[in-house]
């Protein structure tokens, strides 16, 4: 054997025995990728006028924003979660959104326990979460505990519609399936789940009304391990 080939034996060792592990680790091991595009809400909106268009948008479009010396811009749909709280009630949010400004979609679920103590952080924790996202449950829109308000937006215009009180009896808005979405018990530095929901609902700004059938929106909602 030559001097260089003994030189480099310790090296194809410890090549083979990294090889060896990483062939040997289990698929829950390696960390999963967030996926943008697992993120959409689509629905059939029809306007004040009797007029019906199609409202979809998934994460990773690109929406037309403006032109700047000749050049187009656009601003891609990405999705966040927060959460925060307003008096007694604790909400957590899924949402979509164009660039970091401009809402699309959002759902606000209300905690179906009231803030008791001012020193109570607004994050929320995994039971928090599971407590509010039952699969199969009918959801009452509105901002009380255990209620969730409907959130809907033209992207790039100042048009701004939510649900309130005068929507019909036969609203609805289902949890239709939720799981985690990747894998925090290997140390991926989020923690959340991912929500699908269906639902039909009027939804308003002042005088002007939207009607919204055939919806699914697919939502992230972040939660915390204190």
């Amino acid at each position: 054997m030559s001097e260089l080939s003994k030189n480099n034996v310790p090296l194809l060792i410890c090549l083979i025995c990294a090889i060896g592990w990483l062939g040997c680790k289990k698929d829950a091991d390696i960390p999963a990728q967030a996926r943008v595009s697992d993120f959409s809400v689509t629905c059939d909106v029809t306007d004040t006028s009797g007029n019906t268009f199609p409202f979809h948008y998934r994460g990773d479009d690109q929406i037309f924003y403006d032109t700047f010396a000749g050049i187009p811009n656009y601003l891609t749909v990405g999705y966040s979660s927060y959460y925060y709280i307003n008096g007694t009630n604790k909400y957590i949010t899924g949402n979509l959104h164009a660039g970091y400004f401009f809402q699309i979609f959002r759902l606000d679920v209300c905690r179906n326990v009231s803030v008791s103590e001012a020193i109570e952080v607004p994050e929320w924790t995994r039971e928090e979460l599971e407590s509010v996202l039952l699969e199969g449950k009918n959801y009452m829109f509105g901002d009380g505990p255990g209620q969730i308000r409907l959130i809907i937006k033209e992207p790039i215009s100042n048009v701004y519609y939510q649900t309130d009180d005068r929507s019909n009896a036969d609203d609805y808005l289902v949890l239709e399936s939720v799981e985690e979405y990747g894998s925090p018990e290997v140390g991926i530095p989020y923690f959340g789940k991912i929500a699908r929901f269906t639902f039909q609902c009027n939804v308003y700004d002042g005088d002007k009304r939207w009607r919204l059938t055939n919806g699914e929106a697919v939502l992230f909602f972040r939660y915390f391990n204190f």
